[in-house]
């Protein structure tokens, strides 16, 4: 599942992951990612720290005390690259923090890592 509010990214994501080999749920308003990641059960989440609706660190918080979402692999990307801004991801319970621009490579080695499947 990819939470990204910009329209560009959000369809750069899709073809990355897409291509990888994965069957990628797109959210593009952060509001239903609590609802989507509950109905459709990912294997892992690519979320973008700054949303316009709501803040992608206490969506991020939101999602690890869900009942259905608490064990869901996180990776928080962002714009934001200070070490105060990795470490509140990570507080927030993001199992990873990338910031942009994001490789290819390195958003799907992380998946790899995170899910144990390509």
């Amino acid at each position: 599942m990819v939470v990204e509010d910009d329209p560009l990214h959000l369809k750069l994501y899709e073809s990355w992951l897409t291509h990888a080999g994965h069957y990628p749920i797109m959210v593009a308003d952060e509001r239903n990612a609590e609802t989507v990641a509950a109905k459709h059960h990912p294997d892992v989440a690519i979320i973008d720290v700054r949303l316009p609706h709501i803040n992608g660190i206490d969506l991020i918080r939101s999602l690890k005390r869900g009942n259905a979402t608490a064990t869901l692999p996180i990776v928080a990307v962002t714009v934001l690259s200070d070490w105060h801004d990795e470490e509140a991801c990570v507080a927030a319970g993001a199992d990873c923090f990338m910031s942009k621009p994001v490789s290819i490579f390195k958003l799907t080695d992380t998946i790899l890592a995170l899910t144990g499947s390509a």
